[in-house]
């Protein structure tokens, strides 16, 4: 039975008559903790020789039940590729000609789908057929700030990424002017003037701050529409509906002294003024590309590799194919974040020995430049820090010295892999094979701060998929094999680039 059965027989044994019940919270809660016992018995009959990924879900590791939830999602989604095959060309058809190979097929994917490095750096999103849809989420302000406010911002700016003080608050700020050593009288309109503008203005909130003589002076509204304080003439006035404000003093302030206006607004009789963000989420349309690869092997050379070393060529071949699927498309994510990323040269590390430091201690300085990154990573978006980072040979052997640095164990491994973790385990260290990135180049990435706004997306329909083996009159067996799925960069501003000179080891 499918895993699309299973979910269909699960939730027919469902009883929903519970809530019609008068106790409707308690219904409730039955009905959930049903659903919670289907859904674990549905677990345990569809991916019961799958122990590893129920350790994963069990974990209190969010990234080890975030990659078994992905796992299962797709395990899920080849089935169901399967059984509409089946559905189109008959049970019986597939089955002679597949025999074994759907069991096959999932335990690939069950193997290599966790390992892959996509579910440390990017956003993954099934989807549902081949033409499906993502979703990209872009904060935004819905309303500008008048362009003389601290702190500006415009119209459909992405929020974090300017100055945001003052936009969600009735106390705003604004500049009035620059001394020059001779001018007295300054003004302007606060809050924008009329027409849904933040006013009307609070009275006894006003306060008007420059410079005069090299001492801060301030001055206050009365709450009568004039503006008292030292060296501030009687003519100074606020008219609390309109805004409009004018300060005269009887010293002039310092040459590039800020005339600064700060005051609260009443949002109570004004609500149209209040400011909105809106969250643009843009539903993008994708196909998924096919990654096609066809394999082929000798029937002699089968039933050789089966009398003397009991190996099942298929099986053989199966595993190869779906880590080399696996490598591939690590590879095109690496190139693909490589190719939009462009180099700093404040993040280039000079790793020659010191005569004032031993080399250990040198190599850790590396961590420095780390931060660095971050810091040129919150610069561009805002906000962001430190996801991930992918490292060349020399690189990530620097990465190793830092302090704090938690190895993994790597048995073997293919590709890109993962060497272990920074800042306390919360940052995985990818190093990452020549020739796919240059040894002395590293990568610092932000993987994005909620969903939708990541700064790579991978968009998977079906992750692996074989044809049934041909046999030719040649004795040449051939399989072929596909990988669907579409990937994109969505924030290169996540991503910051350094390099590392003069390593040796």
């Amino acid at each position: 039975m499918g895993v699309l059965d299973q979910i269909r027989e699960a939730q027919s044994k469902i009883n929903p008559a519970a809530l019609m019940t008068e106790n409707k919270e308690a219904s409730a809660m039955n009905f959930r903790r049903q659903m919670v016992e289907q859904a674990g018995r549905l677990f345990d009959e569809s991916y019961s020789r799958y122990h590893g990924l129920g350790k994963l879900l069990e974990s209190d590791d969010p990234r080890e039940n975030y990659k078994a939830a992905l796992t299962l999602n797709m395990l899920a989604k080849v089935e169901s590729y399967i059984e509409n095959v089946k559905t189109i060309h008959g049970e019986a058809v597939v089955q002679q000609n597949l025999g074994a190979l759907t069991p096959r097929v999932l335990d690939i994917v069950r193997i290599f789908y966790p390992n892959q490095i996509l579910n440390m750096i990017a956003d993954i999103q099934p989807l549902d057929g081949v033409v499906g849809s993502i979703f990209i989420l872009k904060p935004r302000f819905s309303n500008s700030l008048p362009s003389n406010t601290v702190g500006a911002v415009s119209a459909q700016d992405q929020i974090f990424t300017e100055p945001t003080y003052y936009y969600a608050s009735e106390i705003l700020g604004q500049t009035l002017g620059t001394g020059n050593g001779s001018t007295v009288t300054f003004a302007g309109t606060l809050g924008g003037g009329s027409g849904g503008s933040a006013n009307p203005i609070r009275p006894n909130t006003v306060q008007i701050t420059t410079v005069i003589g090299g001492n801060a002076m301030v001055a206050i509204d009365n709450g009568s529409g004039v503006l008292t304080g030292t060296d501030v003439g009687g003519s100074s006035t606020i008219n609390y509906t309109t805004g409009a404000v004018s300060i005269t003093y009887t010293t002039a302030p310092d040459n590039n002294a800020t005339v600064l206006a700060s005051y609260q607004w009443n949002s109570e009789t004004n609500g149209d003024a209040i400011n909105e963000i809106e969250f643009n989420m843009s539903v993008v349309p994708v196909q998924a590309k096919i990654h096609p690869l066809k394999f082929k092997y000798s029937v002699a050379a089968g039933l050789a590799a089966s009398a003397h070393l009991a190996i099942d060529v298929q099986d053989t071949l199966a595993e190869l194919a779906g880590q080399f699927m696996k490598v591939e498309r690590d590879n095109l994510a690496v190139k693909m974040i490589n190719d939009s990323t462009a180099d700093l040269s404040i993040l280039d590390f000079n790793a020659s020995p010191s005569n004032y430091y031993n080399r250990e201690s040198l190599y850790a300085d590396i961590e420095l430049k780390l931060n660095e990154a971050e810091s040129q990573i919150q610069v561009a978006n805002g906000r962001g820090g430190v996801s991930w980072i992918l490292a060349g040979s020399n690189a990530s052997n620097l990465f190793r010295n830092c302090k704090g640095f938690q190895p993994v164990p790597a048995i073997a491994p293919i590709g890109s892999h993962l060497i272990g973790y920074l800042r306390d385990g919360t940052v995985p260290v990818i190093k990452v094979l020549n020739g796919v990135l240059n040894t002395n180049t590293y990568i610092v990435g932000y993987k994005g701060y909620m969903a939708g706004d990541a700064a790579m997306i991978l968009a998977e329909w079906v992750p692996i998929y074989f044809t049934p083996v041909w046999q030719s009159p040649t004795l040449q067996n051939q399989q072929g094999l596909m990988s669907m799925y579409d990937m994109f960069i969505n924030n290169a501003k996540y991503f910051a680039k350094g390099t590392v000179s003069n390593y040796a080891a």
